[in-house]
């Protein structure tokens, strides 16, 4: 070369360094752009896995293992399914695991139909990733919102772990004694009934038993064909309105059947 054409490439070069790393993205995405094949989209995959094989094998050098481990950092966020695993067995990437799935993929994590991701993203609960007119999502947040899901209850299972009515859940819940980690709405309509909180709160509740017989025993219905609620009646026994026995049941630990013999001491 000429000294005038090399200087074209050092002045590219020298460019690229000042704005690492988003001059280096914006030459990957120009590739992309413009992929130089006729195989459009496979062509691209071939040239990218030849170049990522070109860096691994010259990963000696510093510089280019800093190129590498960009590199795989923009895969890994720009061009899922670019590096298959099976293509390039010989080849181990800096990157553990892509963070990035497909929407089908994100539904089985999750345990859903996959139409319910859209509404995950508009409940914000997950981020949609439009690449090249496809959407992608985040694997750590379905594994997150996953962990979420199987970790607390569904109205139904909160209903029968606590043994009451739907309806008694409700008032418990509209009244914040317990917590809902979701509520339904227009794009969702299931609940999600914090576990811990109300395993907490049978426990707490528990603490304040009664010790002694009590004089006018009554059940838990009795109290509340007297006009109570069950708002009003876990209000009374948390605040000692109302005295309580507590037998535990060791297959229903956070029951409210679990407390008995009720005696009204404030009406």
């Amino acid at each position: 070369m000429e000294n005038i054409e090399l200087a074209q490439h050092y002045t590219a070069i020298w460019d690229l360094l000042r704005h690492w790393p988003d001059a280096f993205y914006s030459l990957l995405s120009q590739f992309i752009d413009n992929p130089m094949s006729k195989r459009g989209i496979a062509g691209i995959n071939k040239h990218y896995r030849d170049l990522y094989e070109q860096l691994h094998r010259r990963q000696l050098n510093q510089g280019i293992a800093v190129i590498k481990e960009e590199f795989d950092r923009y895969v890994a966020t720009y061009w899922p399914g670019v590096l298959d695993s099976q293509r390039v067995t010989r080849i181990t990437s800096s990157i553990a695991s892509r963070n990035i799935i497909s929407k089908k993929k994100a539904a089985v994590v999750i345990g859903c139909r996959p139409e319910r991701i859209d509404s995950y993203v508009i409940m914000k609960r997950l981020s949609r990733i439009i690449f090249k007119g496809k959407a992608h999502y985040l694997l750590d947040e379905a594994d997150a919102l996953a962990t979420e899901l199987g970790s607390n209850w569904t109205m139904n299972e909160a209903c029968h772990e606590l043994e009451i009515t739907r309806h008694q859940l409700r008032q418990l819940l509209d009244s914040q004694i317990l917590t809902a980690i979701q509520k339904p709405n227009r794009l969702n309509r299931d609940w999600v009934i914090d576990k811990n909180h109300c395993e907490k709160f049978i426990r707490d509740l528990s603490l304040k038993a009664r010790i002694g017989v009590p004089k006018k025993p009554i059940s838990r219905t009795g109290v509340q064909h007297q006009g109570f609620s069950i708002v009003q009646l876990v209000t009374a026994m948390k605040t000692g309105g109302v005295t309580f026995d507590f037998s535990p049941n060791i297959d229903h630990r956070v029951s409210f059947k679990q407390f008995s013999n009720f005696e009204i001491n404030i009406v």
